[in-house]
């Protein structure tokens, strides 16, 4: 019998048992039933409600409270066990949360107060691409900030693509998270409070927020200081213009990508120490508002600069110190850049082997480059296809081993160089 058709019952029959006894007799199998079907604490207490004002009325609100106090006592321990996750279940009761919400509450309880304690892996746990969880993880956007994930040492990809997700997480103690790669990748609603984790002991942020087109939260005082990899970490983060100047990043090693396609990410990294950083691959490509200072980084172990100022079209910084030695390839490297026409005249960019596209379409640089070794360069096409105010002197350069040369000068309207020798 159904708890409604149980008060059915009650209310119908409530002329006819007149004696405390019998409303204590369906008072108690109410909680029975209840109990047997292993119903969950909020309605629990909608019922404990129900049977007071039940008897109440008979002046027997002493009897009914002592019912209620040993249901609770007594669906406590089946309550607790209901409650409690860990590796093994978390991933399928949050499947069947996302699933059917009302059936999972039925066997897993309330997922507000899911006891998490003892789980240490969250990875994929609401990503609609992960095969275990599916699509239906696009729509969930549940009450989990009261979650205790003090022992969670993974949370890689666990937001991925649920693009409904903007819950209070901001209490969270993430302090033993070692990585959160791809954690808020398409979770393009998200915008939540993150600024006071505990991010100390992550090692890897690759594309944390790649895709969270409405994040905009407040990051400044993050210990990143054992982070690794920032591969791609604000990727197409439309809105994000978050204050960095504080991060140490000097444990990063690849920042590939980073920026790429921030579009209004204009912050401050001029005290960032990069030094251990190999590639900057389009770091900043399509970081259309970006034009900070880059003048004291430390690129000496860059190895890849393909792209990396390839369509910031407002940036125009002071590189002329950069040391660019180990540097290998600059491929469309200020590409669209249009407003770029810094000093590059003392770079060392002798173990650079392709410049293809280098300057394409960058149509403010004009920079003086003759002094540049090309001698192990193999490509120039396009390199500066395009460039409508280039008219550099080129004259001195060995371009021995370069085997293309496609469309290198096409439509650079204002060349008109020596290349005789």
């Amino acid at each position: 019998m159904t708890v409604a058709a149980l008060k059915a019952q009650l209310d119908a029959n409530f002329i006819k048992y007149k004696s405390n006894k019998k409303k204590v007799a369906l008072a108690t199998l109410l909680v029975e039933t209840l109990e047997a079907r292993s119903k969950i604490p909020r309605l629990n207490e909608d019922v404990q409600g129900y049977i007071v004002s039940f008897l109440s009325g008979f002046d027997s609100l002493h009897v009914a409270t002592q019912l209620a106090r040993g249901f609770r006592l007594r669906a406590k321990p089946r309550l607790d066990a209901m409650l409690k996750r860990s590796d093994a279940d978390i991933k399928v009761a949050a499947k069947a949360w996302c699933e059917n919400a009302e059936a999972a509450r039925e066997i897993h309880g309330p997922i507000s107060i899911w006891n998490t304690s003892e789980v240490t892996e969250m990875a994929d746990l609401y990503s609609a691409d992960d095969e275990e969880v599916g699509p239906a993880a696009e729509q969930f956007n549940e009450d989990i900030s009261k979650w205790d994930v003090s022992n969670v040492t993974t949370m890689q990809s666990m937001f991925y693509n649920t693009s409904s997700f903007n819950g209070d997480i901001s209490s969270w103690n993430v302090s033993n998270v070692t990585t959160m790669e791809d954690m808020f990748y398409e979770a393009s609603a998200f915008n939540g409070d993150l600024s006071s984790w505990d991010v100390s002991n992550v090692t890897t942020m690759e594309g944390m927020f790649q895709q969270a087109e409405a994040f905009n939260g407040d990051l400044s005082s993050w210990d990143v200081s054992n982070v690794t990899t920032m591969l791609s970490m604000f990727e197409q983060a439309l809105t994000f213009n978050g204050d960095l100047s504080s991060w140490d990043v000097s444990n990063v090693t690849t920042t590939e990508g980073m920026f790429q396609q921030a579009k209004a990410f204009n912050g401050d990294l001029s005290s960032w120490d990069v030094s251990n950083v190999t590639t900057m691959e389009s770091m900043l490509q399509g970081a259309g508002a970006f034009n900070g200072d880059l003048s004291s980084c430390d690129v000496s172990n860059v190895t890849t600069m393909e792209g990396m100022f390839c369509e910031a079209k407002a940036f125009n910084g002071d590189l002329s110190t950069w040391n660019v030695s180990n540097v290998t390839t600059m491929l469309s490297m200020f590409e669209q850049a249009l407003t770029f026409n810094g000093d590059l005249s003392s770079w060392d960019v002798s173990n650079v082997t392709t410049m293809e596209g280098m300057f394409y379409q960058a149509e403010a640089f004009n920079g003086d480059l003759p002094s540049w070794d090309v001698s192990n360069v193999t490509t120039m096409t396009g390199m500066f296809q395009q460039a409508s105010a280039f008219n550099g002197d080129l004259s001195s350069w060995d371009v021995s081993n370069v085997t293309t040369m496609e469309s290198i000068f096409q439509e650079a309207k204002s060349f008109n160089g020596d290349l005789s020798s």
